[in-house]
């Protein structure tokens, strides 16, 4: 027996987490792949509840022990997805684990829906949301590693309700590549993920320079870009060249210094936020209190603005409802002596 597999019957028999039968989940449906895993939906009939099941691409049951790890030790965040337990594919006795489901998908495809129109307040609180679950890691001195709006997924709170208007949450999730800065683990350095989030001191010194908390932070920056600007970072950057080319020549750019262009309608602060993010030395770039104090003001901030401007738009609507009303009176009056004068059974008109 490894010493995964060890670790794994050990918690499962201590009740330190919970194995259930495959067969108790229904309507098993494969949904989408991730870098390092495949992912099912299924329903859960005791739990009452859908559950997304993950299934690790190249099994390596050490690695799925320092996932379950990591998610057991962020259990109390509800910005992390939640872990529910372990169960086993019938068809090759390997461990699965069973994840909290987000309706609403990643976030990246949740930006992307061309007819929805997304408010800043609503872009705040994804922010906030993502820098809250992102500050359960850091405070465990846990480094995600692989931050990107596709390891990010939205949740409606109020998917029993007929409420017309959808409360939701973003969660982080995916930890196939996270490590504990703890237990001293260094991740695999070579692993670069999706570059267009991933640290430029990394890609310009593969080997020399690890990934850390502060790496997280640079992803996280990208991250806000893009909620932002509902669109994907780079995506017309030399469109005209082969793939393999254009990601060398935008690689290079990144670690020289390119990043991309704020949107019009983005907020001067926000801005500032996600470029101190991105900054190029990692001592430069905030720490993840800091962002989420920043957050929190630029929120306050745009509310008050905007109940500010409502006030003022109602007063505005008043100040018209009075002149109407008077100009209204007025006519009333020379429309009720016309009707008097033409009807003698008219006593009064309402106006």
């Amino acid at each position: 027996m490894s010493k995964g597999t060890e670790w794994i019957t050990n918690a499962i028999n201590n009740q330190y987490i919970q194995q259930y039968e495959y067969s108790e989940f229904k309507n098993i449906t494969k949904f989408e792949e991730g870098r390092f895993a495949h992912v099912k939906y299924a329903d859960w009939p005791c739990s009452g509840r859908k559950v997304a099941i993950k299934e690790l691409k190249s099994y390596d049951v050490q690695k799925l022990v320092e996932e379950v790890k990591i998610h057991c030790s962020s259990h109390s965040s509800k910005h992390v997805v939640r872990f529910f337990g372990l169960t086993k594919a019938p068809s090759n006795n390997r461990y699965m684990m069973i994840m909290e489901y987000a309706d609403l998908r990643s976030l990246r495809n949740f930006l992307s829906k061309e007819h929805v129109n997304i408010s800043w307040q609503t872009r705040y609180k994804l922010s906030l949301d993502i820098a809250k679950g992102l500050y359960c890691l850091h405070s465990r001195n846990i480094a995600h590693c692989d931050l990107h709006t596709s390891n990010i997924v939205i949740k409606r709170t109020n998917a029993e309700t007929t409420c017309c208007h959808s409360e939701f949450i973003a969660q982080i999730t995916d930890f196939g590549g996270a490590i504990s800065m703890k237990e001293n683990v260094t991740g695999d350095s070579e692993d670069v993920g999706q570059y267009t989030f991933t640290d430029p001191k990394i890609l310009n010194g593969l080997g020399k320079y690890k990934k850390d908390l502060r790496s997280d932070i640079y992803s996280l920056g990208v991250i806000f870009w893009e909620i932002s600007s509902g669109k994907i970072p780079f995506k017309s950057y030399k469109p005209e060249t082969n793939d393999s080319h254009r990601d060398l020549c935008l690689t290079l750019a990144i670690i020289n210094g390119l990043r991309e262009t704020p949107t019009c309608s983005t907020p001067k602060n926000y801005i500032e936020l996600y470029k101190t993010c991105w900054e190029y030395e990692p001592s430069k770039r905030p720490m993840i209190e800091k962002i989420i104090e920043t957050l929190e003001t630029l929120k306050r901030t745009y509310r008050k603005d905007l109940n500010n401007n409502s006030n003022v738009l109602v007063k505005n609507l008043g100040e018209l409802d009075n002149n109407d009303n008077k100009l209204g009176q007025r006519k009333g009056v020379k429309r009720f002596a016309e009707v008097s004068f033409k009807s003698q059974e008219s006593k009064k008109v309402k106006v």
